[in-house]
């Protein structure tokens, strides 16, 4: 069966840092953040929110202002998959970017 894949972001501010944002994650969930590497977009910091949905969020050139990308893959058609995708989404902003001290949070274009 086909994949499909869903990908929403959003622009916030934080004072802290990604390694800083770690320890706060690392501290509230069951399994690991960890840094990467974006040849296009920098170093980021990745987590799982679901087994079908990752988090990664980029620092920008602006100094506290961040990236985070929402991906969700589940199957074509599944029934539940538009339910998965909204409960993830509802994880990023109720849990993880309160945890991280992040603020003025607002829609942002999808890194390619």
């Amino acid at each position: 069966m086909p994949l499909e894949r869903t990908t929403r972001a959003f622009a916030f501010r934080s004072d802290l840092s990604l390694a800083q944002m770690k320890q706060l994650l690392d501290a509230r969930r069951q399994r690991a953040w960890v840094f990467g590497d974006s040849e296009w977009h920098g170093d980021y910091l990745g987590g799982s929110i679901s087994p079908e949905a990752i988090a990664r969020i980029y620092a920008t050139k602006s100094a506290g202002r961040f990236h985070v990308s929402l991906r969700f893959v589940a199957e074509a058609g599944d029934p539940n998959g538009r339910a998965g995708f909204l409960q993830a989404e509802s994880i990023l902003l109720q849990q993880i970017l309160p945890a991280i001290e992040g603020r003025d949070i607002e829609p942002a274009e999808p890194l390619a």
